[in-house]
């Protein structure tokens, strides 16, 4: 007569290769979300003119923004040893999209001198921040 087999029950192949590779998918999203990521640039200067605003990125980016629906361009002004004067222009005016980097060029911020925001008039002198200094 025979008798049960006493012991681990086994799987059935199939459900063994199942397991095994819904762990290694596993691992492999946990390597992929720990993994190092590029870092994103923070403000390094951040100006208020009015409801406009100017901002540098720590990675040498200008960001302009013309919140206000009045006709008048916003750019942001920056000074740097080795690029001179560089200006960043939004001339759009409230549309919620800011420019940034309307130059080819990105800035080195260790050589940066300073930074202002100003409002273009016409037939009148810009209406300008004062520097910021970096």
């Amino acid at each position: 007569m025979r008798t049960k087999h006493e012991g681990p029950i086994r799987q059935p192949v199939r459900l063994r290769w199942l397991q095994a590779l819904t762990t290694c998918a596993a691992a492999a999203a946990i390597t992929v979300g720990l993994s190092p990521q590029p870092a994103a640039a923070v403000s390094l200067v951040f100006i208020k003119h009015g409801s406009d605003t100017g901002e540098l990125l720590t990675n040498g980016d200008r960001v302009a923004c013309d919140k206000e629906a009045d006709g008048r361009a916003v750019y942001v002004q920056v000074n740097s040893e080795h690029n001179g004067l560089v200006k960043t222009t939004d001339s759009t005016g409230a549309d919620g999209v800011c420019v940034k980097n309307s130059s080819n060029w990105q800035l080195d911020p260790d050589y940066i001198e300073w930074i202002r925001v100003c409002e273009k008039i016409n037939n009148w002198p810009d209406d300008c921040t004062d520097k910021h200094y970096l």
